[in-house]
């Protein structure tokens, strides 16, 4: 009798054990980003659309020189870019998925997107340092610019520099998040700040708790323009 109620005990420890446990394993993987990036890729010229938690990717090639016009923009359910269509600048859509080629939103002479916004003129780097020319990433609710910054003595040396729009508060980021080109997209819910990072990874930095997430993919080529999508 008493070898049947410790079995049973043993029995409702484990049980309880494993309800406590799997909670705590979904809260872990409901801590880490979630959603899209989509990426411009470098060389062959070609946009992919990455699932940040599962880092499963799609790819579809472009015309060589088109990653050269313009930065991409994902609006709703499409990624929208500049092309050429006939010897003139075009607005080019493409869809999510990637199963069709791109199509012409609108031509024009003069088709311009916007490529991020300049540092607050209050802004101040620490000593020695300079905002480097790469356009910057503003965060959804209009708080903070990511920006690309450079070691004025050694140019190849960059880190990210966080700027608070309304006092021009500047805060340098961990070496491991580099930002060559400026590479760098906010989530759309302004948690996580996405970075191509070095080894051709992508990093994820969430300025609240100062997080650092590598996610779970390697790239094969260089990432050259980088952009949130839900």
């Amino acid at each position: 009798m008493r070898a049947i109620t410790v079995a049973a005990a043993t029995l409702a420890s484990a049980a309880l054990l494993g309800a406590t446990a799997e909670p705590a394993r979904e809260a872990a993987t409901t801590d880490m980003p979630r959603g899209r990036l989509v990426l411009g890729l470098h060389p062959p010229e070609r946009i992919a659309v990455l699932d940040v938690s599962t880092g499963a990717i799609r790819q579809r090639r472009l015309p060589g020189g088109t990653l050269c016009h313009g930065p991409l923009t994902v609006s709703g359910d499409r990624v929208l870019f500049l092309g050429s269509r006939r010897g003139r600048s075009a607005l080019m859509s493409l869809d999510l998925t990637l199963e069709r080629g791109p199509r012409v939103v609108s031509r024009s002479r003069r088709a311009h997107m916007p490529e991020g916004s300049a540092p607050p003129r209050a802004a101040r780097l620490p000593r020695g340092w300079s905002f480097s020319p790469a356009g910057g990433s503003l965060s959804p609710g209009g708080s903070l610019l990511a920006v690309a910054a450079h070691q004025e003595r050694r140019p190849f040396r960059t880190r990210i520099a966080l700027v608070r729009t309304a006092g021009g508060a500047v805060e340098l980021l961990p070496a491991p998040l580099p930002a060559t080109r400026g590479e760098l997209a906010w989530s759309r819910t302004g948690e996580w700040l996405y970075v191509a990072a070095r080894n051709r990874r992508i990093a994820a930095y969430r300025p609240r708790d100062r997080r650092v997430v590598t996610l779970p993919v390697r790239l094969a080529d260089d990432v050259i323009e980088l952009s949130a999508a839900r």
